[in-house]
């Protein structure tokens, strides 16, 4: 092997580990189908396509993904995401997030192009919007199976890690949004595959690692650099690589840059002004949120992806039985290399200013198969244990978000983070962006004007109104606009340069200058829930609100004084 150590010894695994007794009879023959792919994957590969596609346009777009959406419509009108069009802006940062010729300039266009590709196929819709991610998501799932076994060479871990990935609640999420977050789960497969045919010597790999890179690169430019190099450290820390592997990694690397330069001028200029927002922080405080955010991702991780029990669990057995296993160092590579992965990874992301669990989906493919593994590896010795925590991990939260305090719970307390989600896609779920698009699109004429705190976005891209408000920091309209929504969190607070004054004016405006003896106040039959359908879990509403829920009905208020006459 040209590259070094290989990453995986599979076959040491099974002879460091005292083999469990071999099941005979219809045990055997069950066992054995269970395991063989040519039934195990299909079988797979229909649950997860059942997970991803039921219900796809059930809840509507919330405002990040109409921003995917808006932008997507601009592409199909003039080839590039324009976020202006003469009358409606797109803008979640006060304009910042374009250059001045509103070239969109925030966010990659993977995932605007992968949209209005749909759109151009199969018209404009919900579904439409979302189904190119879907499908990267079944994809992935698909892709992790090959690429698993190429890492561990062992197909039960493959199969579990496919099983993992399928039932991960997060993944199903983030996979069903328009959005880039199946885009940077795929090419995290793919980048892990390519990486370790790079260390390898293989001809293929160089030019499928900058491929796949290439690909993360569009999807979310910081989780290139994230993927990349943590993949890098990884590699460095665990094995002892030769210069000619190392020389490898470098060049796939740099022709990754070199190949997508004039991209990162586009897209980092925004990002730039962005994380210089507010005042000058001192070298103290910048340290202080930096480790903030570190522990807040590793708690994410802990709670929503590998719980730190089962990591405990393993490594009790390991000291009380599988001191072979221990002694065999080259067995413990593997998941070595993915644990050092994770931990580097995790100190990339929190460079960004927020916390969400969208900057960690990255992970997913190396913690499927580190799960994989170490139930693969305790099972082989005490089977029984092995299915028992199999069974808990793919369906329940026992194992999870024990280290912190309070345990983080799904809203309405499941136990089982797969059971809510199922329970979500089998219902109809008209959450408060669907209530005031239908309200609106049945009582509003055409032309009328909508000014909303928060929520913007879904407005225009599912009506024709003209719509001011949330965070464009635009200007209110210059009559009072003939429809009002004040949602009761008001908006979401970016760093953006310029939010916090136009929260001030945005306050005075809707205090000082809306004549509201000409308005009627219409409770709509729905609780005006934050963000409606955002991915992050522990954000996510499963279930609408019960009735008595502590949060206030949608409120529109119509203008029905001082308009001029319908025409």
């Amino acid at each position: 092997m040209t590259g070094g150590e290989p990453l995986c010894y599979g076959a040491d695994v099974q002879r460091s580990s005292p083999p469990a007794p071999a099941p005979s009879g219809p045990a055997r023959r069950f066992l054995s189908r269970a395991l063989d792919p040519r039934f195990a994957l299909p079988a797979l590969l229909l649950v997860a396509a059942v997970l991803l596609f039921t219900g796809l346009d059930d809840r509507y777009l919330w405002d990040d993904e109409a921003e995917t959406a808006l932008l997507a419509r601009r592409i199909q009108a003039i080839g590039l995401p324009i976020a202006h069009d003469g009358r409606d802006l797109i803008s979640q940062g006060c304009g910042l997030d374009a250059d001045r010729n509103y070239l969109w300039a925030f966010h990659p266009w993977l995932p605007m192009y992968l949209t209005a590709g749909s759109f151009a196929l199969l018209g404009e819709s919900t579904f439409t919007a979302r189904l190119p991610f879907a499908l990267l998501g079944f994809a992935s799932v698909l892709s992790l199976y090959f690429v698993a076994q190429r890492v561990s060479g062992d197909r039960r871990v493959a199969l579990l890690a496919c099983a993992f990935l399928t039932a991960s609640v997060p993944f199903l999420l983030h996979a069903r949004q328009s959005r880039y977050y199946a885009i940077s789960v795929f090419a995290a497969v793919w980048m892990l595959h390519c990486f370790v045919t790079t260390i390898e010597g293989r001809r293929s790999g160089v030019v499928g690692l900058v491929l796949a890179s290439t690909a993360m690169f569009h999807a979310n430019h910081g989780l290139f650099l994230g993927t990349f190099g943590a993949l890098t450290v990884a590699y460095m820390l665990v094995f002892r690589p030769p210069l000619a592997a190392i020389a490898r990694i470098a060049v796939a690397g740099a022709a990754t840059l070199a190949l997508n330069a004039t991209w990162l001028v586009i897209y980092g200029g925004a990002w730039i002004v962005s994380f210089g927002a507010g005042p000058p922080k001192t070298i103290g405080y910048v340290a202080w949120k930096y480790w903030q955010r570190n522990v807040a991702h590793f708690q994410s991780v802990d709670f929503f992806f590998i719980g730190s029990a089962i990591v405990a669990v393993f490594l009790v057995w390991l000291a009380v039985e599988g001191r072979r296993l221990v002694a065999d160092s080259r067995a413990l590579r593997l998941p070595l290399f993915l644990t050092v992965f994770m931990a580097a990874y995790v100190m990339h992301v929190a460079v960004f200013p927020f916390t969400f669990i969208r900057y960690l989906l990255g992970l997913l493919p190396a913690v499927a198969i580190l799960q994989a593994w170490i139930v693969t590896t305790l099972g082989r010795r005490r089977p029984v244990l092995g299915a028992i925590l199999l069974v808990l991990a793919l369906g329940t939260d026992v194992f999870y978000g024990w280290p912190s305090e309070p345990r983080v719970k799904l809203r309405r307390g499941f136990w089982s983070p797969l059971l809510a989600y199922v329970e979500e896609i089998a219902t109809d779920y008209d959450g408060p962006i669907e209530t005031m698009v239908r309200y609106l699109q049945a009582n509003a004429r055409a032309g009328e004007t909508v000014y909303i705190t928060y929520g913007d976005l879904p407005l225009r891209f599912y009506t024709d109104l003209e719509v001011r408000g949330g965070n464009t920091c635009e200007r209110p309209f210059a009559v009072p606009p003939d429809w009002i929504v004040i949602r009761h969190f008001f908006r979401f607070k970016t760093p953006t340069p310029g939010v916090n004054e136009d929260a001030v004016r945005t306050r005075e405006y809707v205090d000082r200058e809306i004549p509201w003896a000409e308005y009627e106040r219409i409770e709509l039959p729905v609780r005006d829930i934050v963000w409606d359908s955002i991915p992050e879990p522990q954000m996510h509403h499963f279930r609408p609100p019960p009735d008595n829920a502590p949060v206030p009905r949608l409120v529109l208020y119509h203008r029905v004084k001082g308009r001029a006459p319908a025409g």
